[in-house]
């Protein structure tokens, strides 16, 4: 049976809607988006544009915005979405497999989580006049299925705006005291509980190879072990090294270059080197990979 590789495109518009008058006022709340961070969020003169590339079974990206109610009165704030579009696959469309959290970083709950296409219109509380809260968007690719599944999936897309709005919306779930092994809580039917944790693999696409070796860092959500192997240059291959963590936390690995990679280095050449990480965490197995460009030291 062959490995999995679908990949696929996710692209999330995150957009300001209307405001909404409040009691038949003049005045009213207005939701104003900025201040967007990682890899998934970029920003443009339409607000903060959501773009997951490359996703494969078993990753996430995460990206983050600030929502302000900029209106001249305080209001209720909602989060909508409008103008889903899937590409056609003979399995269905990408935004019903793929998993979306959204979490209320400033007031500490998820106001969703459930499937991409599943997020319809949450209300996400009273925002008085400036109030701002910080907001964590977390895609991700279930793995577990059968690469049979997943191959129908490859170079699928889902583009989807959201809208952020001055009105009601359905309430959010009420944060609940944290437990050992949390059960979900089902809101009519989308299913609420904990995002899975992931593992980030971070490494300078640029390194001086002074000592050998190249370095990079493993970033774990909950404990988690990881094999690390790699190639340099042409086909050779780095010895595999195993890290484990028994809790959330980073682990920095250096990988031994081999011999005759080495030597061309410090002959003047230059090497790139290609490294994957199989990473078991949660129950989940995730595949990362980078890849670095080694300059010799001679130059």
């Amino acid at each position: 049976m062959p490995r999995p590789h679908a990949v696929v495109a996710v692209a999330l518009a995150v957009a300001v809607g209307s405001a909404l008058p409040l009691q038949g006022r003049g005045d009213s709340a207005r939701a104003e988006v900025g201040s967007a961070t990682g890899p998934l969020v970029a920003t443009d003169g339409n607000g903060a544009v959501l773009v997951a590339q490359g996703l494969r079974p078993g990753d996430s990206r995460v990206g983050e915005v600030t929502v302000v109610n900029a209106g001249d009165t305080r209001g209720a704030l909602a989060l909508s979405q409008a103008d889903r579009v899937d590409s056609p696959t003979s399995a269905g469309p990408l935004s019903a497999v793929l998993d979306l959290a959204v979490m209320d970083l400033t007031a500490g709950r998820t106001v969703f989580s459930g499937k991409l296409a599943g997020l319809q219109n949450v209300a996400l509380g009273d925002f008085a006049q400036g109030d701002s809260h910080r907001y964590r968007f977390v895609v991700t690719f279930p793995g577990g299925s059968s690469p049979a599944l997943d191959n129908q999936f490859q170079v699928a897309s889902t583009t989807v705006s959201y809208v952020w709005s001055a009105g009601p919306g359905t309430p959010a779930p009420l944060p609940t005291a944290p437990t050992s092994s949390p059960p979900p809580t089902t809101l009519g039917t989308t299913t609420v509980a904990r995002p899975a944790p992931t593992a980030r693999l971070v490494a300078t696409t640029r390194q001086r190879a002074r000592d050998g070796s190249v370095r990079l860092q493993l970033t774990c959500q909950a404990a988690c072990r990881a094999r690390f192997t790699a190639t340099a240059g042409a086909g050779a291959r780095v010895r595999p090294v195993s890290r484990s963590l028994r809790k959330s936390g980073r682990v920095v690995v250096r990988l031994k270059l081999p011999r005759r990679t080495r030597t061309s280095l410090a002959s003047g050449h230059n090497a790139t080197v290609k490294v994957t990480v199989r990473v078991a965490i949660g129950g989940r197995n995730l595949v990362l990979r980078k890849t670095v460009r080694l300059i010799s030291t001679r130059r």
